[in-house]
């Protein structure tokens, strides 16, 4: 009897421990040895690495793409954690070389996966639709686990968490059987609740969101879970929580404390810095200014014994003594402070200026890859074409080139032709200017002659029609009109001479002068400026000195130069 029923026993035991076998055996997937290695990536990062470079030769080794194609791209994203661009940029384009030559639709996932990373790193906006992508793909192999991971970055992109998709994550998790991926749904769907409360602060809101951070933290203590980080923002989000619902100091302290601890062991700066942020602020707040001094001077301490420099954390924390030393008016700290933040802030702008050349030009090689590919792909529907096309191209060039010399020795014969004419309008113009002048200047001449000698006349016998006369004379030797019709008939070919020059004599010129000028810029010798204007050539020559003057030449200066330069 007692035989029988430890048979039984036995025999019960015996088909539990191959149940459960078999359902472990069913939820392995082919890649578990990779996702253990990129699961550890929390703990120890060169661990990890080392691990899925062990993996990734044995599958070179055995010729197993898939594996080969899982592992690049685990590579890629171990790579991105530890803020290594070079080798991150090599693995991704290794997985790509591969992925043409894969099948397996959950190794696909796994290389968009790497790849949303990669490209959300080097600020891609493309990394989203690669997300999607991942996600569709891992929900269609039904690994839950990464569907979950990826449905919780999904619901993050809107402004706020997208409930849907939130549910959805839960729902993975659940299937998963999975604390990280728990944890990963139950952060989401704390962080959609808080939203919730902030739109609507009511007690049942509040409430609600306090079980579901509860449960969460609940998650978080679970010896299963792997990824720390998570665990460290659970504590945190409670935490930044009842600072928004005005809860104790004492209480938040309580888990800013747990976040300050994982965040010192396991080197995650994100909420070491938060952590670090809010007890200070909070201490602040409450007049406990050497206690929030001691906080950030604690963590700027803390942040010295890293193993990779952080200075944007370190930034904020010595602004943020900055601001204790003002209102404790100890200005010589404040000196100090700010000292220590011109360097940090130097320090800061010349690393992000290498990250962004480095993201720069790895987003250049990632699309310049992906184009490359393509086009290598119509590489010889593209060379026809282009031969095609290059020899339409000459053709209407020569065409073009034959067309446009004919229109431009066209263009430059009618420009010739214009000239011509218009030089020959010119002097003729200037050559009925020239009889007008010398036809003006004889009349005078003439006239004058003609009145002395009715004058000596009128001396011997003096009557009123000669009297009439020499009143007709003198009107016809005018001065001022012969001058006046000079002037606009000289206007006509020489616009704006004449007033060019009072300009630069400051209207200082008199008629005579400006006649002068004109014979001048009419290329007329002294000589023949004397004879027309009756006068002696040592005359026309005190009257260029004196021009010369009025119009403030040097002796150096040429006055037909000058003349001739501004006609």
């Amino acid at each position: 009897m007692i035989i029988s029923k430890f048979r039984k026993l036995t025999l019960s035991l015996l088909l539990f421990l191959l149940s459960t076998a078999t359902l472990m055996a069913s939820e392995t997937s082919k890649y578990q040895s990779s996702i253990t290695a990129y699961n550890s990536r929390f703990i120890a990062i060169e661990k990890s690495i080392t691990s899925e470079l062990a993996i990734l030769k044995s599958a070179i080794t055995s010729k197993d793409l898939d594996v080969q194609l899982v592992s690049e791209s685990i590579l890629t994203t171990l790579y991105l954690r530890k803020k290594d661009i070079k080798k991150a940029k090599k693995a991704i384009e290794n997985a790509k070389e591969l992925l043409t030559k894969v099948k397996d639709i959950e190794a696909q996932a796994f290389y968009y996966y790497a790849l949303w990373k990669f490209q959300n790193f080097i600020d891609d906006i493309n990394y989203q639709a690669s997300l999607l992508k991942s996600f569709q793909l891992f929900e269609k192999t039904d690994n839950y686990y990464f569907a979950t991971i990826n449905a919780v970055y999904l619901s993050y992109l809107p402004e706020k968490v997208d409930e849907r998709l939130m549910k959805k994550a839960l729902k993975f998790a659940a299937l998963s059987k999975n604390n990280d991926a728990y944890l990963e749904a139950y952060l989401c769907k704390s962080s959609y609740l808080n939203e919730k409360y902030l739109e609507e602060k009511t007690k049942k809101n509040k409430k609600i969101a306090i079980s579901c951070y509860l449960k969460t933290l609940e998650f978080s203590k679970n010896k299963n879970v792997l990824n720390i980080s998570n665990v460290a923002t659970a504590n945190l989000n409670y935490a930044n929580f009842l600072v928004s619902i005005n809860e104790k100091s004492d209480k938040i302290f309580l888990y800013l404390n747990e976040v300050i601890f994982l965040s010192r062991k396991y080197n995650i700066m994100a909420t070491y810095r938060n952590s670090y942020g809010i007890k200070g602020l909070i201490l602040s707040n409450e007049g406990e200014l050497n206690e929030a001094e001691k906080n950030f001077q604690e963590g700027i301490a803390y942040l010295d014994k890293m193993p990779f420099r952080d200075d944007e954390t370190k930034l904020t924390f010595y602004n943020n003594l900055k601001e204790i030393s003002l209102k404790k008016q100890d200005y010589k700290k404040y000196a100090d402070y700010d000292s220590e933040c011109l360097k940090l802030a130097n320090s800061i702008k010349e690393s992000q200026e290498n990250v962004m050349i480095h993201k720069a030009i790895a987003k250049y090689e990632l699309q310049s890859k992906d184009e490359k590919i393509t086009l290598l792909s119509k590489e010889n529907k593209l060379m026809m074409w282009l031969g095609i096309t290059s020899l339409l191209v000459l053709l209407i060039s020569i065409l073009l080139y034959f067309y446009h010399y004919k229109l431009n020795k066209t263009k430059q014969l009618l420009v010739e032709e214009t000239k011509t004419k218009l030089k020959k309008e010119k002097e003729q113009v200037q050559k009925e200017l020239m009889n007008s002048i010398l036809h003006i200047e004889k009349k005078n001449e003439i006239l004058t002659n003609l009145k002395e000698k009715l004058t000596s006349l009128q001396v011997l016998n003096s009557t009123p029609s000669n009297t009439a006369i020499l009143k007709i004379i003198d009107d016809g030797i005018l001065v001022d009109d012969d001058f006046e019709k000079f002037k606009d008939n000289f206007n006509i070919v020489y616009p704006e001479f004449f007033q060019k020059l009072q300009d630069k004599a400051q209207n200082s010129l008199t008629q005579l002068d400006l006649k002068y000028c004109g014979f001048m810029l009419m290329k007329l010798s002294n000589k023949e400026i004397a004879s027309q204007m009756n006068v002696e050539p040592k005359s026309i020559r005190m009257a260029r000195y004196r021009i010369k003057q009025k119009l403030q030449l040097t002796k150096e200066d040429d006055l037909d130069s000058f003349i001739q330069s501004i006609s």
